[in-house]
């Protein structure tokens, strides 16, 4: 066909087609019957060669099997008319597709997802939103650009659908999806079962809805650490003691990043032990106290006694402490906390048990002194007390002996020997003693052996003995006659007492006197007559009267 035939062909085409559009401007009807793609700038339609396609506005020519007019306004309706040389194959009306843009998802809860998006180019009558969490499927038509979805399950992925539907409410343009988890809801009851010097154990219970896992962070050591768990409990390690942290827990959505709201509790790990609890003095009403302080941190300490029926405590920054208006003799159980920074949070104390020191006993006295032994008494102290230690010091060697009571008979001593004697009250440990109280003294020398007079003068008497078992200082020598008393100390075993009255009845006794000059033995006495002179036939006559017999000797002095 010659261009200027075919000109002649779309020229009567044209007129046609605007006569016909004139006639039935007010009725159209929708293209069900022919074949066509409709997006939402073009509609496409399926055509026998050498036909034209028009819209009213715009008109394609074509020589095949389709015709595409393009450049449409999205969600516009357009009367497609299609000619053909053979006269009219469709007048109808098709509504392009309209198209949202820019779907995004914002405010995610534990049961809401807001979604909003831009207009769509061109027009468009409602959108329908529809969401599925693969099980559950629900939608809704609104005519706004956003709406927020509500009634949701926390923790769960949903499909958002947005569609924009044309002016017809019967086409559809292309969806956008946006898929996104809900927030999971927040984990229950966070518990802390257990504190220790470098660990804590968290337990919880899941939260309502789904979750993938749990986020576990802590801060307040050197630094903030996070891990993730699949369980409802967890132990986390490696702390410092003594340190406040801050632990929070938070269930974390399958996508490993909607996380629900956080749970904290912040606590103190224990204070480690403390090191070296030393005692370094006793007395009967106090006991210091000293220890190293422990590894890590802690804010103070606590220092608790009791004594089985009254209990104590008091708090030290200090390394040292010194517990005072104790009992003596009474056995106290001290013990020595470190305390963390929230002053509730204590480590495992370190204790020492031990006795105060017994006060001294009172008012030791010596009742009776022999040869051979010493009788003690004494108060007992004030306080308690276990039993008593006494020891002596001075005969063969070192000896001691324990009683409850509050006297002891000392036995198998020396005579004439200084003794020390020591009384000293112990505690129920058998080994913590108060002060000592001692008293120093001379058994009593034993009696001298064997007085014997050897010679007896109108002036003197000769004595003389054997010295004494055991000890002595020296001897005293007393003789009297009744009248009056005289004495002399002599270190010898023998003694010529002279200045005595001639024919008088003397007592003479010789006693062993110990170290002290004061303690004596028992005395051994004599009693006789010194001799008296008298004159026979102009002959001085002298009589050795001897007291117990019943003879006189009778001297002539020649």
């Amino acid at each position: 066909m010659s261009l200027l035939s075919c000109f002649g062909v779309l020229l009567r085409t044209s007129l046609v087609l605007y006569l016909f559009l004139k006639g039935s401007q007010a009725q159209c009807t929708s293209c069900m019957s022919f074949k066509g793609v409709v997006t939402s700038t073009e509609i496409t339609v399926q055509v026998v060669a050498n036909c034209s396609v028009s819209t009213g506005n715009t008109s394609v020519y074509s020589n095949s099997t389709t015709a595409t007019l393009p450049r449409l306004c999205p969600g516009s309706t357009y009367r497609v008319i299609v000619l053909c040389k053979d006269g009219l194959k469709f007048n109808c009306c098709s509504t392009t597709k309209p198209v949202i843009m820019n779907l995004t998802a914002s405010a995610i809860t534990t049961s809401s997802v807001y979604l909003n998006w831009t207009q769509p180019l061109g027009n468009s009558s409602f959108y329908r939103v529809e969401w599925t969490d693969c099980n559950i499927s629900d939608s809704q038509n609104i005519t706004g650009t956003s709406v927020n979805v509500t009634a949701l399950t926390a923790g769960v992925q949903y499909h958002f659908t947005v569609i924009a539907v044309a002016g017809d409410n019967t086409i559809e343009g292309q969806s956008e999806t946006v898929s996104k988890y809900t927030e999971p809801e927040v984990i229950r009851n966070l518990t802390v079962s257990e504190i220790t010097t470098s660990s804590v154990s968290l337990s919880w219970i899941e939260p309502l809805g789904n979750r993938s896992f749990y986020r576990v962070e802590w801060t307040g050591g050197v630094r903030d650490m996070n891990t993730t768990t699949n369980e409802t409990a967890f132990n986390v390690t490696e702390l410092t003691a003594g340190v406040k942290y801050t632990f929070r827990v938070t269930a974390v959505a399958g996508d490993d990043m909607t996380e629900g709201k956080t749970i904290s509790v912040s606590l103190f790990t224990k204070p480690a032990i403390i090191r070296n609890l030393t005692v370094n003095e006793i007395t009967t009403s106090s006991v210091s106290l000293s220890w190293i302080e422990p590894l890590g941190n802690r804010s103070f300490y606590r220092i608790e006694w009791t004594n089985g029926g009254r209990d104590m405590n008091t708090t030290t920054n200090e390394t040292a402490f010194n517990v005072t208006e104790l009992t003596a003799g009474v056995k106290y159980t001290f013990k020595v906390t470190a305390v963390a920074g929230d002053n509730i949070t204590t480590g495992n104390a370190q204790e020492k048990a031990l006795f105060t020191k017994p006060e001294v006993i009172r008012n030791l006295t010596v009742s009776e002194i022999t040869s051979s032994s010493v009788s003690l008494s004494w108060i007992e102290p004030l306080g308690n007390r276990s039993f008593y230690r006494i020891e002596w010091t001075g005969g063969v060697g070192d000896m001691n002996t324990t009683t409850k009571e509050t006297a002891f008979n000392v036995t198998e001593l020396t005579a004439g020997v200084k003794y020390t004697f020591r009384v000293t009250a112990v505690a129920g440990d058998e080994m913590t003693e108060g002060k000592t109280i001692s008293v120093s003294l001379f058994t009593k020398p034993a009696i001298i052996r064997n007085l014997t007079v050897t010679e007896i003068t109108t002036s003197s008497v000769s004595l003389s003995w054997i010295e004494p078992l055991g000890n002595r200082s020296f001897y005293r020598i007393e003789w009297t006659n009744g009248g009056r008393d005289m004495n002399t100390t002599t270190n010898e075993t023998a003694f010529n007492v002279t200045e005595l009255t001639a024919g008088v009845k003397y007592t003479f006794k010789v006693t062993a006197v110990a170290g002290d000059n004061i303690t004596k033995g028992n005395a051994q006495e004599k009693a006789l007559f010194t001799s008296k002179p008298f004159h026979w036939n102009g002959v001085n006559v002298f009589s050795e009267v001897e007291p117990c017999n019943d003879y006189v000797n009778i001297c002539i002095e020649q």
